[in-house]
């Protein structure tokens, strides 16, 4: 549990989770983070061979101005499988690595990237979250490659 914690200013990435079976990232404030308020990895990205990130809840945070380097692999909430050096045939089953990731009741605010990207995931609800100013030029939401995946009730501003 990571609960009440401020974040300023971070070069990078407030918190990243690698091999996680239960976190839960409650009534945090994140400003200006250069990269990722959260990131989901495997610490082995391109193979998907790291290990499995599960059952997370990221609730109740203000996220401000965060991921100022915008670009196109890096997200707010990003759980990003880099797989370009496996080269997927059309027809091959491609498989999920993480699990249950519930983002909800959120606030985000001034943010001009991405604010979720998820990648190779079961089980995703993003929901009752609030984005304000936030001017993304790329999708505010995106899920590739993922199953079970719920977006409602979030409202823009």
């Amino acid at each position: 549990l990571i609960e009440n914690c401020v974040s300023y200013n971070m070069r990078g990435r407030a918190f990243i989770s690698c091999g996680a079976k239960s976190m839960a990232i409650k009534n945090c404030e994140f400003y200006n983070t250069d990269g990722c308020a959260l990131y989901i990895t495997t610490a082995f990205n391109g193979w998907l061979e790291g290990a499995q990130v599960e059952n997370v809840e990221f609730c109740n945070n203000y996220v401000v101005g965060c991921d100022m380097w915008y670009d196109e692999n890096t997200s707010v909430i990003s759980a990003k499988v880099r797989t370009q050096t496996i080269g997927f045939a059309s027809g091959d089953s491609i498989p999920t690595l993480h699990s249950n990731l519930h983002i909800h009741d959120n606030v985000f605010e001034n943010i001009d990237g991405q604010l979720v990207g998820i990648d190779y995931t079961d089980g995703v609800v993003v929901e009752n979250n609030l984005f304000v100013n936030c001017n993304s030029k790329k999708e505010k939401i995106s899920f590739s490659h993922c199953t079970n995946c719920t977006e409602r009730n979030n409202t823009v501003i």
